[in-house]
């Protein structure tokens, strides 16, 4: 089962990170789910500082044992996967912190390019699009003169 994970911004870290905290289930029904898995990749160059990873909903027989989650950080990815069916009242959810140096600001155009390089093709998309709808629209102004 897969689903879009809604994200909270919390910005609240510690100095010079960002933080966030990411609802892994909560755009799904209150259903029971037997298996979820997450992976998390942020731009190129942005490593993982801390993650937390938080599971409620499952047999407390399970979580005698350790937490109901498993969680594998490298680099920029991060995985987590819940290691224990959730009951009808479960959450998932990925408490995840980076240093904020590594995002661009908006004066630095060269690292926003290569961090987003769809960008580029979208704005050349963009004006092409403008271009061929100005054509007819030159064409009508033209022809009422």
């Amino acid at each position: 089962m897969s689903s879009k994970a809604d994200c909270g911004k919390t910005g609240g870290g510690r100095e010079g990170e960002f933080s966030a905290v990411i609802d892994l289930v909560g755009a799904l029904p209150a259903l029971p789910i037997d298996a979820a898995v997450a992976t998390v990749r942020l731009p190129e160059g942005v490593p993982v500082l801390r993650h937390t990873p938080s599971v409620t909903g499952v047999d407390p027989e399970t979580e005698r044992h350790g937490p109901a989650w498993r969680a594998e950080a490298e680099g920029n990815r991060i995985r987590v996967e819940a290691t224990a069916p959730m009951k009808e009242n479960r959450s998932f959810f990925l408490n995840l912190a980076w240093p904020s140096a590594t995002f661009a600001t908006k004066s630095q155009w060269m690292l926003v390019m290569r961090q987003h390089p769809s960008l580029p093709l979208a704005a050349l998309s963009g004006l092409a699009l403008l271009w061929a709808l100005l054509i007819p629209v030159r064409r009508m102004v033209g022809v009422k003169r």
